[in-house]
């Protein structure tokens, strides 16, 4: 003769204290994850300006004075050591002084008379995103033009 033994467990109702902790925790988790990104003040599609100072040297180093450098639709011309600064606006996204990118688009174009022309996307130079966070809003660049 064999004798089973039926275990049954009564499922029991959990105690408010218990709950209470529960709804807590999952209330304090929501808040610490969602209220960062709701209080930081986020921006997007701001216009921030960028410096671009370009150099420009023939291939033997010396610097051309008088050369026209493009960056997208900004112009400007370089001085006798070779120097431009073209400021451009570009649109930028990102959290109010901790990170902030700008998307890139357009060329850099260098012209001198007696030289070739010489021209780059600017996202093969600095990158599609260009954190300016953290590199600055001056850009520096060396272009030699051949003859």
């Amino acid at each position: 003769m064999s004798t089973e033994t039926t275990f049954t467990r009564r499922w029991k109702r959990p105690s408010r204290a218990f709950v209470l902790v529960i709804v807590i925790t999952i209330i304090g988790l929501f808040i610490s994850f969602g209220l960062p990104s709701l209080v930081i003040a986020k921006f997007s599609n701001q216009p921030t300006t960028l410096l671009f100072q370009v150099r420009v040297m023939d291939d033997q180093g010396i610097p051309i004075p008088n050369a026209n450098v493009f960056v997208s639709s900004a112009s400007a011309q370089t001085d006798l050591e070779g120097y431009a600064a073209v400021p451009n606006r570009f649109l930028a996204k990102g959290i109010k002084n901790l990170t902030g990118t700008c998307r890139l688009r357009g060329d850099l174009r260098v012209e001198a008379p007696g030289y070739i022309s010489w021209r780059k996307p600017l996202t093969d130079l600095f990158g599609s995103h260009y954190n300016y966070v953290d590199k600055g809003t001056n850009v520096a660049h060396e272009v030699t033009l051949l003859r």
